[in-house]
């Protein structure tokens, strides 16, 4: 029941229009922050894989994930566990009820401020950076590397809150939180043992390099995307004349232009194949152009490239 709670506030956050993104007055923690971040991990990977891989965390070790984008800002942030979530209110509340733009302005936000500088610094270096954070616990930041640039950090806080009462004092000094609260928590923390937290060290390594090859992937099909559209309008604005001849499938395709220049329509033509191409050839040229395919086929040629008549 926690956890769906937990993820219909994630939601809450998802959907709420920019302007608005202030936590409400019973809920100061920030599950979600969108300021002005480059959205370049939000709108390649989404929401939905980004929240799936940092669930993955959550599940192993009730913990707290945050998701960096490469400008310093939030791709999103989950606080879950009974630990993190507690201490990361106790510091929104520091900065008073204001959004969470200001609240990250005042300095104030204690568990923001020591996950992003934690985080900073594995963007920085590219290299992981595992400490120990302000609120008693660890940070294992790993940053999120595509093509040799680190373009986001996948920040995972981890381990047993702290028991000794020296440790507790300081922190209920710090967050001014009553350190009754704060013993009461630590007590009822489900201890995770050390082999856990290797494993989900390793599966968020893992989780770092897949939001890459997602990243590298939807930044490639959109580059595709933009090349085809550049390509369709130049042959639109020269009157080009293309045919498409896909080796595998014997399949063949032409336009309208290239139809046209020869004295047909291209419904005329169709079905088009490679066969009518070969039947629509001069045929003193058949046997060069033919000679001309077979050397491209055999690398002695780098591209195709013949004149002849039709």
């Amino acid at each position: 029941m926690k956890y769906n709670q937990d993820l219909k506030k994630l939601e809450w956050m998802l959907d709420a229009p920019d302007k608005h993104r202030q936590v409400p007055e019973e809920q100061y923690y920030g599950d979600l922050t969108v300021l002005n971040t480059d959205r370049s991990l939000l709108d390649t990977v989404g929401t939905e894989p980004l929240k799936k891989i940092a669930n993955d965390a959550i599940d192993l070790l009730d913990t707290s994930v945050a998701i960096y984008e490469k400008n310093g800002d939030y791709a999103m942030g989950i606080f879950t566990s009974g630990w993190c979530r507690p201490m990361d209110t106790a510091s929104r509340k520091l900065c008073v009820n204001c959004s969470n733009k200001e609240a990250l302005e005042s300095g104030k936000w204690i568990c923001h401020e020591s996950c992003w500088d934690c985080s900073k610094r594995a963007l920085e270096s590219g290299e992981i950076v595992d400490e120990s954070c302000e609120g008693g616990i660890n940070l294992y930041a790993i940053p999120i590397i595509a093509d040799n640039e680190t373009i986001g950090v996948l920040s995972v806080g981890y381990g047993n809150p702290p028991e000794d009462e020296e440790t507790l004092r300081e922190l209920s000094e710090k967050y001014n939180i009553p350190i009754e609260e704060l013993r009461e928590n630590s007590k009822d923390y489900k201890k995770r043992p050390k082999y856990i937290e290797e494993i989900t060290k390793k599966r968020m390594r893992t989780s770092a390099e897949l939001i890459a090859l997602l990243y590298r992937y939807k930044k490639d099909e959109e580059i595709l995307l933009e090349t085809r559209r550049n390509y369709n309008l130049a042959i639109k604005a020269t009157d080009l004349g293309t045919w498409h001849w896909n080796i595998q499938t014997g399949e063949s395709t032409i336009n309208n232009y290239w139809a046209q220049m020869i004295g047909y329509t291209k419904e005329k033509l169709e079905p088009f194949t490679f066969d009518t191409w070969k039947k629509m050839i001069h045929p003193e040229d058949l046997q060069k152009c033919l000679n001309k395919i077979q050397e491209h086929f055999s690398g002695k040629s780098s591209r195709y490239e013949c004149q002849f008549r039709m």
